[in-house]
């Protein structure tokens, strides 16, 4: 079932503006997360966590779906040897049903996944021959819609795995609970919800950076993106909704060492500029990319410059703050590694 034909029409919200238009915008945001040390992948965490790499069939949501890479990762590494009587149901919920068209085709998902949907290894002579007997891409049903309004084609009642990944810093306060109580309403009784987002001082330094050059153009700075439900507002929100609650806190830098990880780091930041400034643009593309050089690439340059001490070679780097988090909620307990999640109370 494709967007179009859901009853539900919200009203344009910032998921809809300039970011989340392009072709590329939201995976530059998501691009820089592979600088992290250390490295996590919070998708990963979920899947393994409550074993849905094991295949059983259940129904997903996924609320901000974006172009769909969850989905179709949950679908295609691990639920593609499911019988067809015993399928999973995949449901996307997005505001910006445009990031829908960008959502990557079969052929375009990571080898990785696809060679350990087939089980088989990389010298395998017969993975071409078996990538072209792979079955058309899942369906996923695709809806417009929000935390707090979710389209009436999705049943109340029926989500077993509800998930919000990277979406979570949009919601303003008054919105949160609501956003929470939505998604229960949705939820099977023994349903499980999943949320990533990141903590407050995540990318302090870019934020830092994004004020200098609003100042530098004489605009208004952009909003911090990780004021909505941050780590922190999670801890205290989703107790008062679930019986039981964890958390995986993953603190950690992200490190610019080479000219390829400072532009994927900069990408954003021009966005982010451009996003927020609704009657005070830009004043024109060369004084912004005049500012950015000034204060991105020269700090960020500065920082790579390597020194010599004590006759060794040092190489430069650049370092932001990352902070964010994984939290899985239901309201029957869990049997999650007390290693990674600490339940919260």
């Amino acid at each position: 079932m494709s967007f179009e034909n859901s009853s539900l029409q919200p009203p344009d919200s910032l998921l809809l503006s300039e970011e989340y238009r392009s072709s590329d915008g939201v995976r530059a945001r998501f691009a820089v997360e592979q600088y992290t040390r250390p490295y996590i992948d919070l998708e990963a965490e979920y899947i393994y966590a409550l074993g849905l790499d094991k295949g059983m069939p259940a129904t997903h949501l996924d609320m901000g779906a974006s172009d769909l890479a969850y989905l179709k990762r949950l679908a295609i590494e691990f639920h593609l040897d499911q019988p067809t009587e015993k399928q999973s149901r995949y449901i996307a919920v997005e505001p910006n049903v445009l990031q829908y068209q960008q959502a990557i085709g079969l052929e375009q998902v990571a080898l990785g996944a696809i060679l350990h949907a087939l089980g088989k290894s990389k010298d395998d002579h017969s993975l071409e021959q078996s990538i072209h007997l792979l079955p058309n891409d899942p369906v996923i049903e695709q809806y417009r819609g929000d935390a707090n309004h979710i389209p009436s084609e999705i049943e109340k009642g029926s989500v077993d795995y509800y998930t919000m990944f990277k979406t979570g810093y949009h919601i303003p306060e008054k919105d949160q609970d609501l956003a929470i109580r939505t998604a229960k309403e949705f939820m099977k009784p023994d349903g499980v919800y999943g949320l990533s987002t990141s903590g407050q001082k995540h990318k302090s330094v870019t934020r830092l950076l994004e004020a200098e050059v609003a100042d530098v153009l004489g605009i208004l700075p952009p909003p911090r993106m990780n004021q909505g439900l941050t780590t922190e507002r999670v801890g205290n929100l989703l107790p008062k909704h679930f019986k039981h609650v964890y958390m995986l806190d993953h603190p950690g830098l992200i490190v610019i060492d080479n000219a390829q990880a400072a532009l994927t780091y900069i990408r954003p930041a021009k966005l982010a500029i451009n996003l927020y400034n609704w009657g005070n643009r830009v004043p024109n593309k060369k004084a912004f990319d005049s500012a950015i050089d000034k204060i991105f690439k020269g700090r960020i340059e500065n920082d790579l410059t390597p020194i010599i001490r004590n006759g060794v070679f040092i190489p430069g780097k650049f370092y932001d703050i990352a902070s964010t988090s994984l939290s899985i909620a239901s309201d029957y307990e869990l049997d999650l590694d007390p290693r990674k999640f600490i339940q919260i109370k």
